[in-house]
């Protein structure tokens, strides 16, 4: 009795998705091994995965899909049930700054942050009374009493943008990181919004490896199962932009003597406290 296979049973699956990889495939095989044949397999279940696979290193109705695991369960004396396991690598879209509707998503933290102010906003008053003028409570002309600002609440969302990369990408992303702790100078436009410019800020760009193995490589420095073929092994990059976004933006009140005034007195400017970059090119 010759070994039979059968392939794509009831119960095997195919996904195709927005994630980083793309889509994923199972293939559920049904295998009655003749172990009189030859083999280099020594075992039942190796020799079923060996034929369940044969030369399949991708899925039939999807090239792009290649075979990353094998995985079989004996139901009988000389049968055994092997379930096919395809995903792809990983693929690559556009930079950051590519308006688009979909692709690029996030995850969000919304909270409620704070800034610093000296003023109150419909009355220009300081809040600060020592310092303010006890006669105009708009006027602080005491040099030696520097008003302190007033802590309020203000909206802020921390922005996480999760991405898979490859080697070739490597370059691109260590050069993103030249941008941390700084603020976009341009519109940035992704998952359909919008964020102006001076709003986010790049807070850091957490980086893991990952190595993805494939069966049916060309180089057999790794053997499965007796497939000589071995597998490619491809390191991959999970990579993770975190943000911080302030409607608002992120100048902050510094109150300073204005001797230039009328009477001399306090006022208050904007300073930058981050430098500000135009954001684009980050490998998604």
């Amino acid at each position: 009795m010759a070994s039979k296979v059968y392939k794509d049973l009831i119960g095997s699956t195919q996904t195709n998705t927005q994630t980083s990889f793309g889509a994923e495939a199972e293939r559920r095989v049904f295998v009655r091994v003749d172990t009189t044949e030859p083999s280099p397999n020594t075992t039942l279940l190796g020799r079923g995965i060996a034929l369940a696979v044969g030369t399949d290193y991708y899925h039939p109705d999807d090239p792009s899909l290649p075979l990353q695991r094998a995985r079989a369960v004996q139901i009988g004396k000389d049968t055994v049930e092997v379930v096919l396991e395809y995903k792809r690598l990983s693929t690559s879209s556009g930079p950051l700054d590519v308006p688009t509707s979909g692709g690029v998503v996030y995850n969000s933290r919304a909270r409620m942050g704070t800034v610093r102010v000296h003023r109150e906003p419909t009355t220009n008053e300081w809040y600060d009374t020592r310092a303010r003028d006890q006669t105009t409570a708009t006027l602080a002309a005491d040099s030696g009493k520097r008003p302190e600002p007033f802590v309020v609440p203000a909206p802020e969302e921390t922005i996480r943008i999760p991405a898979v990369l490859n080697v070739f990408q490597f370059a691109q992303l260590q050069a993103a990181k030249n941008d941390i702790g700084k603020l976009n100078s341009n519109d940035l436009r992704f998952a359909g919004h919008t964020f102006p410019s001076g709003t986010m800020l790049l807070t850091g760009i957490d980086t893991d490896w990952q190595s993805q193995q494939v069966l049916g490589g060309q180089t057999a420095y790794i053997s499965w199962g007796g497939n000589t073929t071995g597998v490619n092994a491809t390191l991959v990059f999970i990579v993770q932009y975190s943000f911080t976004y302030r409607p608002y933006g992120w100048q902050e009140e510094v109150a300073y003597w204005n001797s230039s005034a009328s009477p001399p007195q306090w006022s208050v400017g904007y300073h930058n406290v981050y430098g500000s970059v135009v954001m684009s090119g980050y490998p998604l």
